[in-house]
């Protein structure tokens, strides 16, 4: 599928482009600076910058272009060229200085493309011997024998003589084989695995986990000074380090290389779990929280990361579940970084693939992330529509306690609270939810605790909030902001917004009282 998100406009400032507008030279001046800024379609405006040598020889180009503009003139078709040659010289510096500084990300993604390759093919084998496992001895007799037979053996008896040594064969058992003996087995269908991919893409997707890389090293330059990586402990290399999770101290800076080896690792390891149960999320948890705070990434180093795994997963096929999970991180972590356009995008594209397919649970997890992208663009009706079809489909797979129910149900009461004005109902779902749910889940745990927050957000945000109403949602925020801070850190996103709802909430709650505004800052102070 086309990763393709809404391109940014980059434009010129003020005067330049108003006196500019008349002749085009608006486009040139937008697209320039697009050129410099970085033209990737998931980044930010200044996400990517120029190399300085590159990128003041292209604004003095440019700039001169412009001058002649305001004064009147109409710019010389060389000078247009020599200002679009500028722009196109600090791009490809910025790129080779990123490849350059990122050589060991660039190095580790492509061990990682070539590893799940293999991972690809042990699956497909380990899921067609279960196949022949099945059969009846009369079944794979039949099966057989049109098969030539090897050094005079009958294969039929070297079948059977096989199932009856090898029944439980398992992913875990091909990883473990000597790699010569699993090179053999799986390497002419790795070979032709490898002939799906889409080299183009591949490449480009590259291209933007640098960026995206880039961007996160450059914002965390200032916490990161004089720290080391806490997985290789190496201090002297280029690549820079990030943080971006619950850690604190001296703990979690890393590189965004060995995050990338780190979770494709787990993911090897965890995946023969999830061919043995449907509950498998785990197989790509360390693409999603750090190991050290088991807390979910945030921020640029979150949006690295999910470019890093999807490139990971890049030679997948179109259709194939571990890339799709891959672009659902993306599309995560896009949302965080409030680029929803982008985020639908992908979701939808992802949502077109799996529609038809017969695994419910595949369509469920896509249709909940479609649900969140609708919200996130203000079409709460669509998002309500999915999120109560999805809690009706859990209710019947899974029951009114497992915890995949509780959330979808929660969804319901947040897409109603936070477009549609449903508060009342909402309220009632939440407590329902919430009643439940401290019987099944950790009362300290992230789950429960964003339960109560949204039971809290609903009440406050209640235009006919009553005053017990708003001193329950006070009482939870104020409850939740401490445990949160304990969790997660003063800074955290999570962090800072229950922070804010708390505030909210005592300024509602002092116009209930009658009180001035002001009086709410003595009651409010961390």
């Amino acid at each position: 599928m086309e990763f393709k998100g809404l391109r940014r406009a980059s434009m010129a400032s003020g005067d330049a482009t108003t006196s500019a507008a008349s002749d085009g030279s608006a486009d040139l001046a937008a697209a320039a600076e697009d050129e410099l800024q970085g033209s990737s379609e998931f980044l930010p405006a200044g996400a990517c910058h120029a190399t300085e040598a590159a990128k003041a020889a292209a604004q003095t180009v440019i700039q001169a272009v412009l001058v002649s503009v305001r004064n009147g003139a109409t710019p010389d078709a060389s000078d247009v060229a020599a200002a679009a040659a500028a722009a196109d010289a600090a791009a490809l510096a910025q790129r080779n200085a990123n490849a350059k500084q990122f050589a060991e990300l660039l190095k580790t993604v492509k061990a990682n493309r070539d590893d799940d390759l293999e991972i690809a093919a042990g699956m497909e084998c380990v899921l067609k011997w279960r196949a022949v496992v099945a059969l009846t001895p009369e079944e794979r007799a039949l099966a057989m024998a049109a098969a030539p037979s090897v050094d005079g053996a009958n294969p039929a008896e070297a079948i059977e003589d096989f199932v009856r040594r090898n029944s439980t064969l398992d992913f875990d058992d091909i990883r473990a084989m000597p790699r010569p003996l699993r090179r053999h087995l799986l390497d002419a269908r790795v070979k032709e695995l490898a002939t799906y991919a889409d080299e183009d893409k591949i490449e480009d997707t590259d291209r933007r986990m640098v960026e995206a890389a880039a961007f996160a090293v450059e914002k965390c330059l200032k916490q990161t000074e004089g720290q080391v990586c806490y997985i290789c402990l190496d201090d002297e290399s280029a690549e820079g380090l990030v943080r971006g999770c619950a850690c604190r101290g001296d703990n979690g800076f890393v590189h965004v290389s060995c995050l990338a080896r780190q979770a494709h690792l787990h993911f090897g390891d965890n995946l023969a779990k999830g061919m043995q149960s449907t509950e498998n999320d785990n197989v790509f948890v360390r693409w999603n929280n750090c190991r050290l705070c088991d807390q979910s990434f945030y921020g640029p180093v979150g949006t690295a990361i999910a470019w890093a795994c999807l490139a990971s997963y890049s030679s997948r096929a179109r259709h194939d579940g571990v890339l799709l999970s891959a672009m659902g991180l993306l599309a995560r972590f896009l949302d965080l970084d409030k680029r929803h356009d982008e985020a639908l995008a992908i979701r939808e594209g992802a949502w077109e693939i799996v529609r038809h397919w017969e695994d419910e649970s595949s369509r469920i997890v896509v249709r909940g992330d479609l649900a969140q992208s609708y919200e996130e663009v203000d079409r709460f009706a669509d998002a309500l529509e999915i999120w109560r079809d999805l809690y009706a489909r859990q209710m019947q797979l899974r029951g009114a306690s497992h915890e995949r129910t509780l959330m979808c149900h929660t969804k319901v009461a947040w897409t109603l609270i936070e477009g549609l004005g449903g508060y009342e109902e909402a309220s009632k779902i939440m407590r329902a939810t919430l009643a439940i749910a401290a019987r099944v889940l950790p009362r300290e745990g992230g789950i429960f605790l964003s339960f109560r927050s949204t039971l809290a957000y609903g009440l406050y945000k209640n235009p006919g909030a009553s005053l017990l109403d708003l001193l329950e949602a006070e009482a939870t925020f104020d409850e939740l902001c401490v445990v949160s801070r304990r969790v997660f850190g003063e800074e955290h996103p999570v962090v800072v917004k229950r922070q804010n709802c708390l505030k909210e909430t005592r300024e509602k709650l002092a116009v209930a009282r009658g009180a001035p505004r002001s009086a709410v800052a003595a009651s409010y102070a961390y």
